[in-house]
Formats: C-alpha cells, structure tokens, sequence
C-alpha cells in the first residue's frame, strides 16, 4: 500500500493505525514520518475543491500511490459518516473523509483501515477513543455546573468554531455557545459573544499550534474598539482566556480526543488534569 494524504486529520489516522511506513506523500502541514514527500503548498488551490491549498498533482501521480484521502467537497460532508468517493486530476482511487461529528470521525477510522487491511487496528484504534471519549463523558456528567463557553476559530472576522467543536465542549463538561453540534463555522458579531456572557473563552487559529493561536488572541486583546467586550464577558475578570492549539480541533482525525480532555482540564480542573502549555496559554 503507497498512500498519499491531504489533509492532517487523515495522516494522522493512518500514523494512529501503525500504518505511517505506507505514506509517500502528504500536505505541508502534516506531521508524517520523516521522508515522506511534500505535495501541497500553502496557497489557494488552483482547480480542486479537495484540498485547502494547492496541490502538486504532477508530484502525486509520479508517487504511484494506491490510494490518496482527501476532504470532502465543500457542502458535501454530513452529520455523521466515513469516507466517500473523490473525483481528483489524477487516476488514482481517492477517498474524502466527510464527518462532522465524532461518530462520523471513528467510521472514518475504521473505514481507512479496511480500506488499508488492518481492521484490526481499526478496531483497537477506535475503541480506544470511544473508551477515553465515555471516561470523560462519565466523569464530566457528574459536575453541576457546565460553564458557558465561547470557542472562536478566527479573530479577525469573528467566527465561532463549529462541526465537533461543540459536541467536545458537551463532553468535556461545558455549555457550547454561538453554533449547533454539526454545523459549520459561522461568522459571530462581537456584541453575540458578549451575549452569552461566557465564562471560558478560547481562541485558535485554525490548523496552527497554541503559539500562533497565542498571538492572534494578543492581538486581539489589544485593540480599542473591544475594551468593552473585555469588561463584560466574566471569562476575562475570572481570568479563563486561553489560546489554544487549533490541531486538537481542526480536523477529522484522533487529535479531537485529545482536545476533550484538554477542555475537560480547563473547564473542571478540580477533577482533570490541567492541559500542558503546549495545549493551552493564557495571554
């Protein structure tokens, strides 16, 4: 098996599989073993709606994959579901993964597996994650209060972070704001975070390390024309903003399991254990 992958999430599902040895190619932004060819850059796509940036297809076809994973197309993906079929400029067999949800990313999962002949390791993979996932559930549906969170996946214009992200903070022990489990990413106004006068407020920028997320949340804290929101919203006088790592957010793939316990953390730390500061800063 010769795989080829676009998108983080699904590298890190076939890594997660013991499966890393089968990638020759992936995106630029994934963390693939060492040796693994670079084929996308960081810039619009040219011509395929699969992938978030531009992708080299020469450089592809040249890897003689089997098999390429991909996104799904933009307003294909459903609430819950695996892998679908991807028409792509190469003839090679390509599969997107579509989930908006975490049962979706655990077929996904198996369904990679059985697509690579390790449904084994699919199995032990994804029960694993369902394992940890009802542990937290478990133990964060013990505490009374579920603090009101607001999770914005872009500062510049406001967005609020959508598909799983609401359905972590459920999990994790917190009451998710500003957008449905499911739904996509939708721009907020400043005056709805303040509304929901949220008691965590994170931010992140989308497929980058806490970091990055650190100096998007700075900067945001020093403009002028928000020094109201600041004085209203009691995540900032009870001291709860915190940049995150968007990789635990962002994408399909076993990262999402992470990013609930780094919630649950943040939300009960009488009860988690505090996320590391590669996961979750203060300004």
């Amino acid at each position: 098996m010769r795989i080829v992958s676009l998108l983080p999430a699904a590298t890190d599902i076939v890594v997660t599989l013991g499966l890393g040895h089968t990638l020759v190619g992936c995106s630029h932004l994934c963390d693939a073993p060492v040796g693994t060819a670079v084929v996308t850059e960081a810039k619009p796509p040219a011509a395929s709606a699969h992938s978030a940036w531009r992708v080299d297809w020469t450089a592809v076809a040249a890897l003689q994959p089997n098999l390429i994973l991909t996104r799904a197309a933009p307003g294909h993906a459903r609430v819950t579901g695996a892998l679908v079929g991807a028409d792509l400029p190469v003839a090679i067999p390509a599969r997107a993964l579509e989930a908006t949800g975490l049962e979706g990313v655990l077929e996904s999962i198996q369904a990679i597996a059985a697509e690579c002949g390790a449904g084994e390791a699919g199995r032990r993979v994804t029960d694993d994650l369902r394992g940890r996932m009802d542990a937290l559930l478990e133990q964060s549906a013990k505490t009374r209060h579920k603090p009101v969170v607001a999770i914005l996946e872009d500062l510049v214009t406001p967005a609020a972070a959508g598909l799983w992200v609401p359905e972590q903070v459920r999990i994790a022990g917190g009451t998710a704001t500003l957008i449905e489990e499911g739904m996509p990413a939708a721009a907020v106004a400043w005056e709805d975070v303040a509304s929901v006068q949220p008691e965590l407020f994170l931010a992140m920028t989308r497929d980058r390390d806490v970091l990055s997320s650190l100096q998007a949340l700075v900067a945001l804290g020093a403009r002028d024309d928000l020094r109201w929101m600041w004085r209203d919203i009691p995540a900032a006088y009870l001291s709860q903003i915190y940049a995150l790592d968007a990789r635990l957010f962002s994408g399909p793939g076993p990262r999402l399991f992470d990013g609930i316990a780094v919630l649950a953390g943040l939300l009960h730390p009488d009860i988690f254990p505090a996320p590391l500061g590669a996961c979750a800063l203060r300004p």
